[in-house]
């Protein structure tokens, strides 16, 4: 089986686009009675609806967030690719269950299909799921226990929240995906920390009520030593964070007003969710919280 022979299937409309696309223009394709997962890398689109300019301006100010500055923004499609292989066949040759690569090139990657789902859609509404939401906690954790054994970067999940989480139906595991988020090379325990943070947030993108996050965020704070907790809270307490925080959300809306930008509250909502004053203080309370 060659990429050319997956990639023309995909050319003449005979394969399945698969929405979201898990971190690409992604397909599932049958070929000779095998189904496989295509995954193709492009520089970065812009959001619907939004133009190149706005997206590039929006995360210049996004990745410059504490939660995000680990992230090397600059990477292209290419370094993103090499990264998402490096880290899965770290994962594999570590023993944690990953996906299998079939066949890459510079910029996209083929994966055996899993029958399963990612867990993006698993605590959307009003219903509590502790049960999934414990089971993406022991894949990270164990992502984070092997990858502290190792003090190597290149382990943990560059982009952790429930999207990237996938449960493998026929082996009954959850599985993390989507590893190609380039990480700047620092000491590992600003990484780990500044990683765990970002997760913590993402906690409030969940499309759920408050009461709900909240659960989640203490379900996850609770799997965290003291010392990592002590950490993240003085990361997250940092006032230099807070005014960075506002002066990105000020730089943004003035880029925003000056270019005439249609999605100016799209940016600034965006930027609240992540960093806002009340994501910050909900984490604070939490990292401090007594057991």
């Amino acid at each position: 089986m060659r990429l050319e022979d997956i990639e023309q299937e995909i050319k003449s409309g005979n394969a399945f686009k698969v929405e979201g696309g898990r971190g690409g223009n992604s397909h599932i394709v049958n070929l000779n009675g095998k189904k496989y997962f295509h995954k193709y890398r492009s520089e970065y689109p812009p959001f619907k609806g939004l133009s190149k300019i706005e997206f590039a301006l929006f995360n210049y100010c996004k990745y410059h967030l504490p939660s995000t500055v680990y992230l090397n923004n600059g990477a292209t499609a290419e370094e993103r690719i090499k990264k998402e292989v490096s880290t899965i066949k770290l994962w594999n040759l570590h023993g944690i269950p990953s996906p299998k690569i079939v066949l890459h090139s510079k910029n996209s990657i083929v994966y055996e299909f899993m029958e399963g789902f990612s867990f993006g859609n698993s605590f959307n509404g009003e219903k509590l799921n502790e049960e999934d939401f414990g089971r993406i906690l022991d894949c990270y954790s164990n992502l984070r226990r092997v990858a502290k054994e190792k003090k190597d970067i290149e382990l943990l999940h560059p982009d952790p929240y429930a999207d990237n989480f996938f449960y493998n139906e026929s082996k009954e595991i959850v599985i993390p995906i989507d590893p190609g988020n380039v990480v700047k090379k620092k000491d590992f325990e600003e990484i780990d920390t500044r990683i765990n943070l970002f997760f913590l947030c993402k906690i409030f993108h969940l499309k759920t009520t408050q009461e709900n996050k909240l659960h989640y965020l203490k379900q996850t704070a609770d799997r965290f030593t003291k010392k990592e907790k002590e950490i993240m809270h003085a990361l997250n307490t940092n006032p230099w964070f807070k005014r960075n925080y506002l002066e990105l959300q000020n730089k943004w809306a003035r880029i925003a007003d000056y270019a005439g930008l249609k999605n100016r509250n799209w940016g600034v909502e965006r930027l609240r969710i992540y960093y806002s004053a009340e994501v910050r203080e909900s984490i604070q309370k939490e990292l401090i919280r007594k057991k």
